[in-house]
């Protein structure tokens, strides 16, 4: 299995350089101020011809089979990552793939029966079939690209899924936060820090769109100084955790974690 703290830092770290390469905290003013405004004009420009552009490219793949890939349908696209495939987990990164694409996805997997409590939030898909298979589908409109990941049932739920259906009271529909709060099997310690390390990236992005409609940016310095220790900070603290010590629970609350931050990201890269 790749180590997937590596994976989630090199995520973010691209993330936040592209969501802060416009921040530019000045202090007095300068008699070149025409010729530097001109050069950061450029600059900027030449960042967002290049981030418009830019999509990671995948290499060609063959679908895996004779194992849990089996109870999935095979994506239309042929390029891809094969992250994890063994008898009870699944993920697998598919390339060149558009939202259309992606949609018609989750309307196959929905033929294969993943119906069961399933939500459909326009990018991100949760379902499971009526053996308790849990299946998540994430797509990443920057990366033209859907991560898929499928679970085995818990013995527990393998052995209540048998036992026959009996009628319960209507609930509200989950959001997805409840839905992770809900997730057994995942390490205590393990979610607190995958919490925190998401509460802080929803207060980042909160900031950075509070800064793009400032007019007073020297004012913001201390604050971005203070979300820079922050930072430091959290990844201090995913560094510490070994990627051996990971289930295969913590592994799908870090990519359920991990694609909510890149779609938060994603509002402050452009």
């Amino acid at each position: 299995m790749k180590n997937p703290v590596k994976k989630i830092l090199c995520t973010v770290m691209a993330l936040l350089i592209v969501g802060t390469s416009g921040v530019v905290f000045t202090g007095c003013g300068s008699d070149n101020s025409k010729d530097s405004s001109a050069s950061k004009e450029k600059t900027t420009t030449k960042t967002t011809t290049e981030k418009t552009t830019t999509a990671k490219q995948y290499a060609e793949m063959v679908w895996p089979s004779g194992g849990i890939a089996d109870k999935l349908p095979i994506p239309k696209s042929t390029v891809g990552d094969i992250i994890s495939d063994s008898e009870d987990y699944l993920d697998v990164t598919v390339g060149n793939t558009s939202l259309s694409d992606f949609q018609q996805y989750v309307n196959d997997c929905k033929a294969y029966g993943f119906t069961v409590d399933y939500d459909n939030l326009g990018d991100t898909f949760y379902a499971k079939n009526r053996s308790g298979y849990d299946l998540s589908v994430y797509y990443d409109e920057k990366d033209k690209s859907m991560d898929i990941i499928l679970e085995e049932p818990d013995e527990e739920e393998t052995t209540v899924a048998k036992k026959p259906k009996a009628t319960k009271p209507k609930t509200t529909k989950k959001t997805t936060s409840q839905k992770s709060n809900s997730s057994s099997g995942v390490n205590a310690d393990f979610k607190a820090t995958m919490d925190s390390y998401e509460e802080f990236f929803n207060d980042y992005v909160d900031f950075m769109k509070k800064y793009k409609n400032s007019t007073d940016i020297a004012s913001m310095a201390s604050d971005y100084a203070d979300y820079m220790t922050k930072y430091s900070d959290m990844m201090q603290k995913l560094n510490d955790i070994k990627s051996e010590d990971l289930s295969t629970a913590d592994l799908a609350y870090y990519n359920e974690v991990n694609a909510r931050i890149t779609k938060k990201l994603a509002e402050v890269a452009n």
